[in-house]
């Protein structure tokens, strides 16, 4: 049994969701020849942290990440701290020669995250960027129909994120003064952006408008509504919101080609949603949208559902992409290395920041990238 220790930077929701996958990742693939090792949890405030760890069974505690990163001993370094804290911290892993973990979004800036992900590719080493929602089964099943080019050419997409949580704007202090934490755009938008990347195509132009719904000591973007045209020609529109009165986690993305349409809800995370034209069964035509089981046995993860119908849950998400990460630092081939990358976060990166620029100018924005600065 290969073991990869682990030092994890941050106890919070994405800390607590990464440390359960590595906890849980052995008993849900039982054939896996490597094993992660919670060596390390990290945090800021000692009584929460010590707790956290106890939890999770970590071997050690500490509440400044630069006793973290240089530690001999950890093969990965997963840093799933608040947005401000993903470059300095990242930076240094890499420096160490480090495996990296970094949760969404990859930098609060695209500078920020080119920079990482130029960094992580002199170093060689394995990165992931945090987009756990590729890993959900309706998701993947989507990825695995697009793939096989069921739609034919596709021609347009919808896709939003809507949240409700500064209906409060005391919930996560999002507007407070000094929190440099990400608005609706690059925080909720990024996710949509990936996976429109990951699923239809890349984005050549993009125009949007935003608005600040809660007036506070800093400026930020609590809603923002695009369109965007893709290089294959297909155009779709975008939008995330954090003032979505009676949105909790509302992710959904439609997909329509020349042969039918796809459909992905989160709040039905085990089923795609199927049309295709002139699809025919039976001595009576049944025309129309069709709710697809994705824990069939020919499905992707399959094994991991208890059975057909016995679906799985948000969580389970970071388990497959923690997996499949690990696969891969223990040189071992993964059953669907569709983890995102840090060349993934800079793009996302990239047009979460034209989507910005755009709503700002009032103009649209055409999407660019820098290529990876050449090794030395």
């Amino acid at each position: 049994m290969i073991e990869i220790p682990v030092g994890v930077i941050g106890y919070g929701m994405m800390g607590k969701a990464h440390s359960r996958g590595y906890a849980l990742m052995n008993l849900t693939f039982e054939e896996t020849r490597f094993r992660p090792v919670l060596a390390v949890l990290c945090g800021r405030t000692k009584e929460k942290l010590h707790k956290r760890a106890a939890a999770f069974g970590f071997q050690r505690a500490e509440t400044d990440w630069r006793a973290v990163v240089g530690r001999k001993e950890l093969q990965v370094i997963d840093n799933c701290g608040p947005d401000p804290v993903h470059v300095e911290p990242t930076l240094a892993a890499l420096a160490a020669g480090k495996h990296l973990v970094c949760e969404k979004p990859l930098a609060l800036t695209a500078e920020g995250a080119r920079r990482l992900r130029d960094v992580a590719l002199k170093a060689k080493v394995h990165h992931l960027c945090g987009f756990n929602y590729r890993f959900l089964p309706g998701m993947m099943l989507m990825k695995q129909l697009l793939q096989a080019q069921v739609l034919g050419p596709l021609h347009q997409l919808r896709a939003a994120f809507l949240e409700d949580p500064i209906t409060n704007p005391d919930v996560f202090g999002r507007h407070q003064a000094g929190d440099q934490n990400a608005g609706a755009t690059s925080d909720l938008g990024c996710h949509v952006v990936d996976l429109v990347r990951w699923l239809v195509g890349e984005p050549v132009r993009v125009s949007a408008r935003a608005r600040d719904m809660v007036r506070g000591p800093r400026a930020l973007d609590d809603l923002f509504v695009a369109t965007m045209e893709l290089e294959n020609g297909a155009i779709g529109t975008l939008e995330a919101s954090k003032f979505a009165t009676g949105r909790r986690s509302y992710l959904t993305l439609e997909i329509y080609g020349e042969r039918g349409g796809i459909a992905f809800d989160l709040s039905d995370l085990n089923y795609v949603f199927l049309h295709l034209e002139g699809e025919q069964s039976g001595p009576v035509a049944t025309p129309g949208w069709r709710r697809i089981d994705a824990t069939n046995p020919q499905h992707p993860y399959a094994s991991f559902a208890w059975g057909t119908g016995h679906g799985i849950g948000w969580a389970d998400s970071f388990t497959c992409q923690l997996y499949e990460f690990l696969a891969a630092v223990a040189g071992e081939k993964g059953l669907f290395p569709w983890y995102a990358t840090f060349e993934d976060g800079y793009r996302a990166a990239v047009i979460t920041e034209a989507l910005a620029q755009s709503a700002a100018t009032g103009e649209s924005v055409a999407i660019s990238y820098n290529p990876p600065a050449p090794s030395t």
